[in-house]
């Protein structure tokens, strides 16, 4: 029930109690699912005028026009307290919570490489050339002296540079045997690389699992020969310089990248005229 008094003079109640927790509630009757009437801070002494079990009839603070409400507090949040223990405060009014700005949160991190997913959308933001590949291929075009094998396998790694270019390292060891004579070669590329690429979901999501691209580099090659003639073996060890353009694809097929890939090299060598690319077609998988 709720009480308003008129009276202006302050009542002299000897009874009072005083609140023990950050906010205690004040209901408009003696029950715990009652209306919510005011809300006393920690420390705030009221005057009670009657006890109903566990609830105290208290006096709330004079309002603008020195009415007095009443309300119930229950003695679970209060103290009783005498008139010479502590001195009659009056509740202080907190003022209402201000707003706080809130910074908008930092932007994501984009990663190195993200691969296409729903509905094959690319990350524009993504580097399209970037991280470790395997790749195994053969030489699809023979040189004038003619071969019965030439396999060529490739180990290496890229390391994006922007979205559309890579700089990278590749190690390509390979086999070639000859023909007309019993003549066996070990050679050893080592290249570096400068690669740049483009999503072709740029034109059209759909296909934003491919990516096109192209390069080319620079190196050495280290090789080893080994022929026989009439009973004799003959051995060569030898070190040139050699350069190779390439062009290919990326697949992106979910965990990994399936590349296709041609490539234009050549060993120029001063006992050779002329000197020829050797035309290679390679197949692999980026990490």
């Amino acid at each position: 029930m709720l009480l308003i008094t008129g009276s202006l003079t302050q009542a002299h109640a000897q009874n009072r109690v005083q609140v023990i927790v950050a906010r205690a509630n004040v209901r408009l009757s003696p029950d715990l699912n009652s209306q919510v009437i005011d809300q006393i801070p920690m420390g705030a002494v009221l005057e009670y005028t009657q006890v109903e079990g566990e609830w105290y009839l208290v006096n709330l603070p004079p309002n603008a026009q020195g009415f007095v409400i009443t309300g119930y507090i229950h003695q679970s949040v209060v103290t009783v307290v005498s008139e010479t223990s502590a001195p009659r405060r009056q509740p202080v009014r907190q003022p209402p919570p201000v707003p706080q700005r809130t910074e908008p949160p930092p932007a994501p991190v984009q990663p190195q490489y993200q691969p296409a997913r729903q509905a094959y959308a690319p990350n524009l933001q993504a580097r399209l050339i970037a991280g470790p590949f395997v790749k195994f291929g053969w030489q699809h075009k023979p040189d004038p002296g003619g071969f019965n094998y030439a396999w060529i396998a490739s180990l290496g790694f890229d390391k994006g540079i922007s979205r559309n270019f890579a700089l990278g390292l590749e190690i390509m060891p390979a086999y070639r045997n000859y023909a007309d004579i019993d003549l066996s070669i070990l050679p050893v590329k080592g290249f570096v690389n400068l690669k740049a690429g483009e999503n072709l979901g740029r034109l059209w999501s759909k296909i934003g699992f491919i990516t096109l691209y192209g390069g080319a580099g620079a190196g050495v090659e280290a090789s080893f020969a080994k022929a026989e003639f009439e009973g004799e073996v003959f051995t060569n060890f030898d070190v040139l310089f050699a350069y190779h353009f390439l062009f290919g694809l990326e697949l992106d097929i979910r965990a990994v990248r399936l590349l296709v890939e041609y490539q234009l090299i050549q060993v120029p060598d001063p006992n050779v005229d002329p000197n020829y690319f050797g035309h290679y077609v390679m197949f692999g998988i980026r990490f």
